[in-house]
């Protein structure tokens, strides 16, 4: 077969082709036919179009060239006339692309047909690829920063009280917190106390000192008159009567000296024995009274009497027996009446 173009008298050629051969004429195409939609046609003389390459396309008929799929579209077949739209959580960076990507974790895409993909804000992550949003972060975590893929536990002390949040909060004096990823924190038991923020612990109050309260960022000292013996206590102690303590803060009370006395409890301080009283032993609450002065004279004053009389018996028995029996009788009547004079005193 042989082909060319003869010119026409309106100007324009005309395709003429021939097959050779006995007997046989050739016959001549008088129109050519303009390359469909998704084809192309870049050179004269041809008798057949091009494909649109993946990637491009050909969005009329009768076109000399491909045109390159834009940024956030894509064609993965040839002969097309059209691109197609990325997909809400994919993107397409450049021009003439086979194909659109996800978006990696930490960032999404709520809109077909884009060319990147935003960064999840503070507060907020994106775990997995090909998302189409973001996720608040949940109470007891955080996010400070942005285009991340997971969140941040609340460390010990600290908490998170609501979502999204892109910081953690201490806990106040008063209270604690001993695990991580929590959105509250722990009041301080009574007995026992918080003094700074961000604690992850509490402290007993030490002896001498308690709290009654719970969540409290100090203990009270024990008052005068009063104790603690031994620490995480909820109260004092009233010091017991033969007992004082003049100073707070104290765990323990003072025992009365001998000679004083604490008659009730919770004083704070012990009392003299008044006069015509005493107390020999310590940690008493009461005095006792005096033996007198004049009834201790007087039970002197008969024993010597007593003692003198046996000194006196014991020499007259040593006379001869007619003296002994007259001075005896002088005896015997000289005891009687001493004694008598004795008590008469």
């Amino acid at each position: 077969m042989q082909c060319w173009f003869l010119p026409s008298i309106i100007g324009t050629k005309i395709l003429r082709c021939c097959r050779c051969g006995p007997l046989r004429f050739c016959t001549a195409q008088t129109t050519q036919t303009a390359c469909g939609l998704g084809t192309y046609q870049a050179n004269t003389g041809q008798s057949s179009c091009d494909d649109a390459d993946a990637g491009y396309y050909v969005a009329t008929t009768a076109q000399t060239s491909q045109t390159p799929c834009a940024g956030g579209t894509y064609q993965a077949n040839t002969g097309q006339s059209s691109c197609d739209d990325a997909d809400a959580g994919y993107y397409v960076a450049t021009t003439a692309q086979t194909s659109q990507t996800p978006c990696a974790g930490g960032t999404y895409q709520a809109i077909t047909g884009q060319t990147s993909c935003n960064e999840a804000d503070a507060g907020y992550y994106v775990d997995q690829t090909g998302q189409v949003s973001q996720t608040a972060c949940a109470v007891g975590t955080y996010q400070a920063n942005t285009g991340q893929s997971s969140c941040d536990d609340a460390d010990a002390g600290y908490y998170v009280a609501t979502t999204a949040q892109t910081s953690q909060t201490p806990c106040a004096g008063g209270t604690y917190q001993a695990n991580t990823g929590q959105s509250s924190c722990d009041d301080a038991d009574a007995g026992y106390y918080v003094d700074q923020m961000g604690q992850s612990s509490q402290t007993a109050c030490s002896a001498g000192t308690y709290q009654a309260n719970t969540g409290q960022s100090s203990c009270i000292d024990a008052n005068a008159g009063s104790y603690v013996p031994t620490k995480a206590q909820t109260n004092q102690t009233l010091c017991a009567g033969g007992t004082y303590q003049a100073n707070t803060g104290q765990s323990s009370c003072e025992v009365a000296d001998a000679g004083y006395y604490v008659p009730v409890e919770g004083q704070t301080g012990q009392t003299a024995c008044p006069a015509g009283t005493q107390q020999l032993n310590t940690g008493q609450a009461t005095c006792e009274e005096e033996v007198g002065g004049g009834n201790l004279l007087l039970m002197f004053g008969f024993v010597v009497l007593i003692i003198g009389a046996i000194v006196l018996l014991n020499s007259r028995k040593s006379q001869p027996p007619s003296a002994e029996a007259g001075d005896g009788q002088e005896i015997e009547e000289e005891v009687p009446e001493l004694a008598m004079k004795g008590g008469d005193e």
